[in-house]
């Protein structure tokens, strides 16, 4: 894999996904979407989530390559 594209969002749910989840109303729900790219820049795999916001901690972390001097 080239690269890999995490995008989340938040909003309210509808109310299907009330239904579906089995949630309260007022409880956010959290789409993502992952691309995964090769080495040449093409999408090879995408996932889309729908995680309701009381069910899910979400972590980031980001190595940092040392700059050239």
């Amino acid at each position: 894999m080239g690269k890999f594209e995490d995008r989340v969002s938040a909003r309210m749910p509808t109310e299907e996904e009330v239904a579906l989840y089995d949630i309260p109303f007022n409880v956010p729900v959290l789409p993502s979407l992952k691309i995964s790219y090769d080495t040449s820049g093409r999408a090879v795999d995408v996932a889309e989530l729908l995680t309701p916001a009381d069910r899910i901690s979400l972590s980031c972390t980001t190595e940092l390559r040392k700059w050239d001097e």
